[in-house]
């Protein structure tokens, strides 16, 4: 492909899990695209087609254009030194996997999540805010809740942080945006009487564990929180974690 002109690029930066589905051709008479319901390959394309299209345009739409630039910010050059290290820590987890005789998603390391390269340091700088505006908090593996989506907040961070009474049954509503889907949702928040304040966040599936959440404040009982994997961006999870006070088997969190 390279000896035809065209540039192969890797995705490294994006969250959740890309499956390729559109593939556009740009020409100068005009542009065609590929979408299918299922992922591009040749197997799917010669084998396993649930519904495809293929549209010719005259002119590039703005909404597509915004979509490649997407893409392209968060991919890079298909280097060989890429490709070799994602083959070496591939092969690399195989024989582990193989040998513990355990399952497991594999990540490459240099994968990150979000649009565009961030650094562990950067985020952490990031996250920690000044003044309190931002909360960085760990999901334990073993919360206990239906599904594992509930999270309990300590109660320092559920005062300071998001406002709630000191008093036994005290209520407020928090209005949460998720800063990856753009979903909001309206959630009450309660102090128990088991002194305890929890959560629950429906992104936060057993699957998704161990992980941080990241909360910012956006106006008064309004909060945008973003979800750090550690199988899917382990350099910024541990960033993260690092920036934390607290010790195993305590909860990290930071304010």
């Amino acid at each position: 492909m390279k000896s035809e002109g065209v540039e192969v690029r890797v995705m490294r930066h994006y969250t959740g899990i890309f499956h390729p589905k559109v593939i556009w051709f740009v020409g100068k008479a005009g542009s065609t695209i590929l979408a299918g319901s299922n992922n591009l390959t040749e197997d799917g394309l010669r084998n396993n087609i649930e519904f495809a299209t293929v549209t010719t345009l005259a002119q590039v739409d703005a909404n597509l254009q915004t979509w490649h630039d997407e893409i392209h910010k968060a991919s890079e050059p298909a280097t060989a030194a890429l490709i070799k290290s994602y083959a070496k820590e591939k092969e690399k987890y195989g024989q582990q996997r193989m040998a513990s005789g355990q399952g497991g998603d594999f990540t490459w390391s240099k994968r990150t999540s979000g649009a565009s390269a961030k650094t562990a340091g950067a985020n952490v700088s990031a996250a920690a805010g000044t003044g309190g505006s931002r909360l960085i908090l760990e999901v334990m593996p073993r919360e206990t809740s239906e599904e594992g989506r509930q999270v309990q907040i300590p109660l320092i961070a559920a005062r300071r942080f998001f406002g709630l009474g000191k008093t036994v049954g005290s209520t407020i509503n928090l209005d949460l945006k998720n800063v990856d889907t753009q979903e909001s949702r309206t959630l009450v928040f309660t102090l128990n009487r088991n002194a305890t304040a929890r959560l629950s966040i429906r992104e936060l599936e057993y699957g998704s564990r161990p992980c941080v959440l990241i909360f910012t404040k956006r106006g008064r009982g309004k909060f945008n929180f973003e979800l750090v994997r550690r199988a899917i961006d382990p350099s910024r999870f541990d960033g993260l974690i690092a920036h934390c006070e607290q010790a195993p088997p305590a909860r990290r969190w930071k304010l």
